[in-house]
This record gives C-alpha cells, structure tokens and sequence, in this order.
C-alpha cells in the first residue's frame, strides 16, 4: 500500500482533490513466552523474545461523485471515501534478541535500540538474518526519555539561579541512573 501511496501507480492521486491513505484497521501483538530482561546502564537488553503479529492494513480513497437533479439541469458533487484495498496477515512469528543503549547527548538522554537477533520463527526462515534490516532503519532515530534542563525549570527556588552544567549516566545494574550537575549562574 504504501508503494502505491509513494507513485507506484502513475497518476491515481493526481487528480485535484483526490486522496489515498492507508489505516491500519486492526493489530494485534502477543507475547509467546516470558523474555528475558535486563535493566542497567548503560544498555537495557531483552533475551528470547517470540511474538506472534497478526494486522489488517487498508488503503482507502477519497474521490468526488457527481450528483444530478431537476433531470440533470442542477448538478452537485459530495466526497466520499471508500475502501479500495485490504490485506490481512495473520501469525507471523518472530523471534528477537536486543538492547538499547543509552548515552547523553547535550542536557539530554537518548536511547537507540539495536537488534542484536531478528528472525521470521519458522524452520528455513530462521537462518534469514533480518537484524541488519532493522537496525538500518533504527541506527538513526534516537528517543529522547529525559531532559535535564526542565530538572531546573520544575524547581522554582533553582530557576532563577541555576543552570545544568552536565550530566552523566553511571554504569549500573538493575537501574538506569542519571547523574545531573548543576551550576549557579
């Protein structure tokens, strides 16, 4: 669906006022099995994860329909959408081993995660590597989780007068441990 949003098909939304989306009518996630996971810094990892996912993606258009009255001497058009494709897929199984890695970045804390293992559980796909798919796509897009600097706006008494000169994360187990430094200015 979404080759065909992104010109797969040459001309089908180029008239004014057309649309085409795609929704995602319907997903579900299950959890097979109790992962293995572990909380520190500065990485978070999670072992034997085996997810089934079953989704139903829809690409709906919005177009215009001509109306005719008074035998057809007063014409009008409405918009409607309508539903012109849908796919299910039901259990994939896949299963993943991964981590995130924390670092600072500025006054802030970002995390990037990195599949270490990622497969398709099934007998011949398992050998198909997927992970270096999926970290190419996740290697650029950190999630920022905490900024330091609204630590000092929260605070009224150290608002007017403090100011965040740094911060670190420590390397810890069982926690993920922020250590902020401030500065009077």
């Amino acid at each position: 669906m979404k080759k065909i949003l992104d010109g797969g098909v040459v001309g089908l939304a180029s008239y004014r006022g057309t649309q085409l989306k795609a929704h995602l009518a319907w997903l579900r996630v299950c959890v097979g099995q109790k992962p293995s996971l572990t909380i520190g810094s500065p990485q978070v990892s999670i072992q034997n994860l085996k997810v089934d996912v079953s989704a139903t993606g829809e690409l709906w258009w919005y177009y215009p329909i001509p109306h005719c009255s008074s035998w057809c001497l007063d014409w009008s058009i409405t918009w409607a959408w309508t539903r012109i494709a849908s796919i299910t897929i039901r259990d994939i199984r896949i299963a993943a081993d991964a981590h995130a890695d924390t670092s600072v970045d500025g006054t802030k804390v970002k995390v990037t995660g990195v599949f270490d293992r990622l497969r398709l559980d099934y007998d011949i796909l398992r050998d198909i590597q997927l992970e270096g798919i999926a970290n190419s796509v996740l290697g650029s897009k950190p999630v920022f989780v905490y900024d330091a600097s609204q630590l000092v706006a929260t605070v009224p008494v150290l608002g007017s007068h403090f100011g965040i000169s740094a911060i670190d994360l420590p390397s810890s187990i069982g926690s993920i441990e922020v250590d902020v430094s401030v500065k009077q200015v």
